[in-house]
């Protein structure tokens, strides 16, 4: 006996919640009860599931709709469509121009041949150059190489 109870119980869940949804056919309603009075887990459950629907049913609000509700609401359909101006689009339009913008930039970018460098700009240290910056009238004196 536990072990159909054991099996029994994903599908006692499941009725318990189709209970709400659509009137349960004969078969299922038998079996419903008969392992609602064996299976004191799926029991408990069930007054869960009973205690839930009553607090929601009784927290909903009924909507209260006046009788020219209908009348209303074409009306305003009527009303509401009319031909959207530039005013509607302007923040699309200034979008669409940051983005351009912004991907012309990003191609000028792209396009540019990198800048070759200097021997000097690069960090080389070059003597006949500093020489003539820290003293410009001394002679450019060469240091013989030795082969």
């Amino acid at each position: 006996m536990t072990n159909s109870r054991l099996f029994g119980c994903g599908k006692f869940k499941w009725l318990s919640i189709e209970r709400f949804d659509r009137s349960l056919t004969p078969k299922e309603d038998g079996f419903y009860r008969k392992h609602r009075e064996v299976c004191f887990t799926c029991m408990r459950y069930e007054q869960q599931g009973l205690n839930a629907m009553n607090m929601l049913n009784s927290a909903a609000l009924e909507p209260e709709i006046s009788e020219n509700f209908d009348e209303r609401v074409l009306r305003n359909l009527r009303v509401s469509r009319r031909p959207v101006s530039l005013a509607y689009w302007s923040p699309a339009f200034a979008g669409a121009a940051v983005a351009v913008l912004a991907l012309v930039a990003a191609l000028q970018l792209l396009s540019r041949t990198p800048v070759q460098m200097n021997q000097a700009d690069r960090g080389a240290y070059n003597y006949q150059r500093d020489a003539q910056v820290i003293a410009p009238n001394l002679p450019n004196l060469e240091i013989p190489r030795v082969q």
